[in-house]
């Protein structure tokens, strides 16, 4: 899988595919279709349709669906539609029941078109994570946009196409802000850039000169001063294409991975390769996790705070005041398979008032 793209907070908007062109056909049989029979632009005729190419495990992607979710609930019923197109980072993120559960833990009830050789993302000459084109009803391009933001702008579009067929449709306000950083990108600070513990990228501070490919390599503590953006290994793990994997069963957490980052949040893509879930303990600066900086998947047991591998995907580990830190993770499990680190520097926490207007789903 090529290193493909996710795009920064704000996005940039581009122009593979010029105003007014028409889109590409969808590529996929009826088995890589989800929440939909597979579609068509023939059939979709007269409807205002989003593509939206994504991938499950992509935190900028994740960021955009209250809004997607909130844009279909409320323009399904005048002629909206939502098609998905994911196009996988990873191997294990191209397996359909991996997507399948993946969409149904965030609830997305709009259709969704597994890619798992990306041969639609080409078809569009896409490389950014998440991007989107808007159609009108003869199926000609009016907006595109790469990367998280402009979604007041993008709903604004959307009703201007709906109020083509249904003039008098009283449409509500725009959405607004949905998380506290779309509601405070002022505040949105310097954070760590993307990490990934795929062996060829340059990121892995300490592999061992004789690492190969699928095999376990003897990483030895290299810890004691990390360097900001690099991943320290401690212990057995095999060197995987795109990851590290635990290379033992352990009685103790002796075996570890280690950064130093900066920002407000860190997440990671973490894969579950037997199928049997296995926890992950985390500690920051040496310490359990504290409750105010504690992510969403982090649970706190007597062994510390930790969080449980259930599904090949991204967890949230870090939500905190901003800060420079040192995140260690370490599992006693030989299917701990990490993939990739996500940062942050903007707000976690709404300050003041809330939105006034939440999208509420079941």
């Amino acid at each position: 899988m090529a290193f493909l793209l996710a795009v920064a907070v704000l996005g940039a908007a581009r122009a593979d595919l010029p105003p007014g062109a028409s889109p590409p056909a969808f590529i996929g049989g009826a088995q890589d279709w989800i929440n939909s029979p597979p579609l068509t632009w023939k059939a979709l005729r007269g409807k205002v349709v989003l593509i939206d190419f994504w991938e499950y495990t992509c935190v900028n992607c994740i960021r955009t669906d209250p809004y997607l979710k909130g844009w279909y609930e409320r323009y399904q019923p005048y002629g909206f539609v939502i098609v998905g197109i994911q196009t996988p980072e990873f191997g294990f993120s191209a397996i359909k029941a991996n997507v399948a559960v993946a969409a149904k833990r965030a609830v997305l009830r709009y259709p969704i078109l597994n890619d798992p050789q990306s041969k639609n993302w080409s078809a569009y000459h896409e490389n950014f994570w998440p991007s989107k084109y808007l159609f009108d009803q003869s199926g000609h391009l009016v907006l595109q946009h790469a990367g998280e933001g402009a979604y007041q702008d993008t709903e604004r579009a959307i009703q201007r196409l709906l109020r083509k067929t249904h003039p008098n449709a009283k449409f509500p306000a725009v959405l607004p802000p949905q998380t506290p950083w779309d509601r405070s990108r002022a505040d949105c600070r310097d954070d760590t850039g993307e990490l990934y513990a795929n062996p060829a990228y340059g990121f892995l501070a300490n592999l061992p000169d004789a690492w190969e490919r699928d095999k376990v390599s003897t990483f030895a503590d290299q810890t004691r001063r990390p360097i900001d953006g690099k991943i320290y290994a401690s212990g057995r793990f095999i060197t995987r294409y795109q990851s590290l994997q635990h290379a033992r069963a352990t009685k103790e957490l002796q075996d570890y991975i280690l950064i130093r980052y900066h920002g407000t949040e860190v997440n990671v893509v973490v894969n579950r390769p037997t199928g049997e879930d296995y926890k992950v303990y985390a500690t920051l600066d040496g310490k359990p996790i504290p409750k105010a900086g504690r992510g969403d998947d982090i649970k706190e047991d007597s062994r510390g705070s930790y969080f449980v591998v259930d599904e090949p995907r991204m967890f949230n580990v870090i939500r905190s005041a901003y800060g420079s830190h040192e995140l260690k993770l370490a599992s006693d499990s030989p299917d701990f398979d990490l993939y990739s680190y996500t940062f942050s520097g903007c707000p976690q926490k709404w300050r003041g008032k809330r939105a006034s207007e939440p999208v509420r789903f079941e």
